[in-house]
């Protein structure tokens, strides 16, 4: 049985442990017609078993959560809350050279910070992949949707979304 459904993001607020189990279940409920499994990879990617391929990817940040499901794989997304000054010990143990120099105010670190995490996300590395992902040497595409979920959460938040396809989700608020 072949499917399609449009990529659809998932936003709520709450306790993210809690908020993130059952934005999943429901996100998965609402746009699979068919039998399938959540799983995870030994480093904690989340994927779906399913006669038809299904991206998924979770991130969350003081108290928001975020989750996309899409009709193709891979897809890596990641949620920050901006947040004062950027911990630049951070940057520099994590950024490469090139990404540190694109760092002019506060929101750079977060932008390249949210596409490195969606980076690690998407192939599946995790984050001890941080450090050696460089975002400039990325064939994928990078998406923003920190407009609109900063809208919707009504707070300053950075969006990304790395996938080899645009997938322009559709939001919907739980």
């Amino acid at each position: 049985m072949n499917f399609t459904f449009h990529p659809t993001l998932f936003l709520a607020r709450g306790n993210e442990k809690e908020i993130s189990r059952e934005l999943k279940k429901e996100a998965l409920k609402r746009l699979l017609n068919c039998d399938y499994e959540l799983c995870f990879t030994d480093k904690g990617k989340p994927f779906v078993k399913c006669e038809n391929p299904v991206g998924i990817s979770v991130s969350h940040d003081n108290g928001a959560v975020a989750v996309l499901v899409t009709p193709f794989e891979p897809v890596g997304i990641d949620l920050q809350k901006v947040e004062g000054e950027y911990p630049e010990r951070v940057a520099d143990r994590f950024f490469s050279e090139k990404e540190r120099a694109c760092i002019k105010a506060s929101k750079d670190f977060y932008e390249i910070w949210c596409k490195k995490e969606s980076l690690v996300k998407m192939t599946g590395e995790g984050i001890s992949a941080l450090s050696s992902s460089d975002i400039y040497d990325s064939k994928c595409i990078f998406t923003s949707l920190s407009k609109q979920v900063s809208e919707t959460l009504n707070d300053e938040y950075v969006f990304y979304i790395c996938s080899f396809v645009k997938p322009n989700p559709k939001i919907i608020v739980l």
